[in-house]
């Protein structure tokens, strides 16, 4: 006969307190945990820290129908129907997030002729390396996806749909009718978040005209500077007619890489005046992003974040267009904003930003000494209190500086207590020399500094530097061989992050970036957001067998889509 476990044992405790165990474990952990001891008890408590947000992706990648079809094993029954028993997955699901953004398959010609087209200085065009997912494999995606909807939207907290004008229209109309039947919209207890992303202008009003009610809605364009590629009144006038249509939207984002008219601007900022529930503001163009009449954000009382970023021309002058904006907001006398993000610094932002009660997330674009002497003498010591996340990139005069510079004082950013992540220039350069000799780098003491200072500090990002080989080397270098055996380091939990938007590349091809790779590429293929490269602080043991000494292990690389990773920008 078996032995009854210790009472003293992990398996001894009572049940009701595995759930409180099991919320202090990360996924990884908890994920461990469930494979080490896979009993009933463990499987029923880790499943709400595991399961809770189920991804369903059309296509995008060499392996997707075996994917699909081990997702449809895991949800459904021998029977074809979704399982909602207790010790299954769907039962603890509260966020679903459906990706059609790319429907499309790698094809074999891409694979073959990778080693090739990596090395160029140019990306393949996503038609060239990839094919439009086989009809059957669309229709057993569609199956699976409304079934699980059809099971689980009564309990869910949010629901987020990222799409694009890849899908051919009637697969889109196919899942706007799932989405936005009336019996779902009236009875609908979840957050909606809707993205859309759109190459071709001309085919918008087709794509929102089934769109309603949602709470969150973003709308982002890959078009170039072409007058083929430039969005017209009709195209605005859809965006602002679908905005009309959902009156609780909290979060707006109007984000297109190329050039708007004046007409459209003030079409779309005629539509963002009116939105009352409006939390969060997110306005990116390539060229200006005010049109001939300045908006009026008196009516936007409930802001809590803002992001606004233009053509750096637009932001030179006072009482520029642009300038009138941020002067507008200041005049509404808003002073809840907790994340602020901006192009360029100016006078009316720093207004603005010492209106603000408690700012917790600012990230800031500087190009002048003038950027950041006000940024740390004023704004950070006003912020200080509740700062968490702090990203500061540009140039002084288009010449790179660091964490080192003298003249400058950038440690006013060790009083902010609270700070979580941090990215601040550490990279100088001294061009009376050459090759990897240009490269200063302040690494060590960035680390040393915001560890030591920063009690709550996880993550220290790089900035986008992977361009620049020598750069890229002396990164490498830096974290290979730092070393510390200070009891500062111990027990933090200390992440070092590169990542690097991948522009819609498809694929893993990385003819911008300089570093080694580290993992599976065969595992990467497919069209990403973001390539991640990661260092995390480890505690080994030293070589006289007793210190601890504490080191940068390099992690295995990452290909992140937008809902895999921290940060939505």
């Amino acid at each position: 006969m078996a032995q009854p476990a210790p009472s003293n044992s992990f398996n001894g405790l009572p049940f009701e307190l595995y759930h409180d165990i099991i919320k202090y474990l990360d996924k990884d952990s908890a994920k461990s945990l469930r494979l080490a001891c896979p009993t009933p008890r463990f499987i029923a408590t880790t499943g709400t820290t595991l399961f809770t947000t189920l991804v369903l992706r059309l296509g995008n990648h060499r392996h997707s129908r075996t994917r699909l079809n081990n997702l449809r094993s895991c949800l459904l029954t021998e029977n074809n129907e979704v399982d909602l028993n207790a010790s299954r997955i769907l039962k603890h699901v509260r966020t679903l997030v459906v990706d059609t953004r790319y429907p499309v398959v790698v094809t074999d010609e891409m694979i073959s002729t990778r080693p090739e087209w990596r090395a160029r200085s140019y990306s393949r065009d996503l038609a060239d390396c990839a094919g439009v997912v086989p009809s059957d494999e669309i229709e057993l995606f569609l199956d699976l996806l409304t079934k699980v909807f059809s099971g689980i939207w009564g309990r869910l907290k949010s629901l987020r749909w990222q799409t694009s004008d890849y899908l051919p229209i009637p697969r889109y109309n196919q899942i706007s009718q799932l989405f936005f039947s009336p019996t779902v919209l009236i009875q609908k207890k979840y957050e909606f978040t809707v993205s859309h992303i759109f190459s071709a202008p001309y085919t918008l009003t087709e794509f929102l005209q089934p769109l309603s009610s949602c709470d969150r809605l973003e709308i982002i364009g890959k078009g170039t500077k072409s007058y083929d590629g430039a969005i017209d009144a009709g195209d605005t006038a859809a965006i602002a007619k679908l905005v009309s249509r959902c009156p609780r939207l909290k979060s707006f984002n109007y984000t297109y890489e190329t050039w708007v008219d004046d007409i459209c601007l003030d079409i779309l900022w005629g539509a963002i005046n009116n939105i009352e529930t409006l939390e969060e503001l997110k306005f990116h163009t390539s060229e200006s992003m005010t049109g001939s009449l300045t908006p009026d954000l008196s009516k936007l009382k409930r802001l809590r974040g803002l992001s606004f970023d233009c053509s750096e021309q637009f932001y030179q002058l006072e009482g520029s267009p642009v300038d009138d904006l941020f002067e507008s907001l200041v005049a509404t006398g808003i002073d809840k904003i907790t994340k602020i993000s901006v192009g360029t610094y100016m006078p009316s932002i720093q207004k603005l930003l010492l209106q603000q009660k408690a700012i917790t997330d600012l990230k800031v674009h500087i190009a002048s000494k003038w950027d950041i002497l006000k940024i740390f003498a004023l704004v950070i010591p006003a912020v200080a209190g509740t700062l968490q996340s702090f990203r500061l990139t540009g140039c002084i005069e288009g010449r790179p500086w660091g964490w080192s510079e003298s003249e400058s004082d950038l440690r006013a950013l060790l009083n902010c207590k609270k700070l979580v992540e941090v990215e601040i220039p550490f990279i100088e350069r001294d061009f009376s020399q050459s090759g990897e000799k240009t490269v200063i780098n302040s690494l060590p003491e960035v680390i040393n500094d915001f560890v030591r200072n920063c009690p709550e500090l996880i993550r220290i990002h790089t900035g986008n530097i992977a361009a620049d080989f020598n750069v890229a080397s002396s990164l490498v270098k830096v974290l290979k061989q730092f070393r510390s055996m200070d009891e500062m380091f111990k027990g933090r939990d200390i992440e070092i992050v590169l990542r690097q938007h991948t522009g819609g590349e498809w694929g893993t091809s990385r003819s911008k970036t300089r570093f080694p790779r580290m993992g599976n590429e065969e595992d990467m293929v497919g069209d990403f957001d973001y390539y991640v490269y990661r260092w995390k602080l480890k505690e080994v043991v030293a070589d006289d067998g007793e210190e601890k000494v504490y080191k940068f292990e390099r992690l295995v690389d990452k290909c992140w889509l937008r809902n895999e990773c921290w940060e939505d920008d």
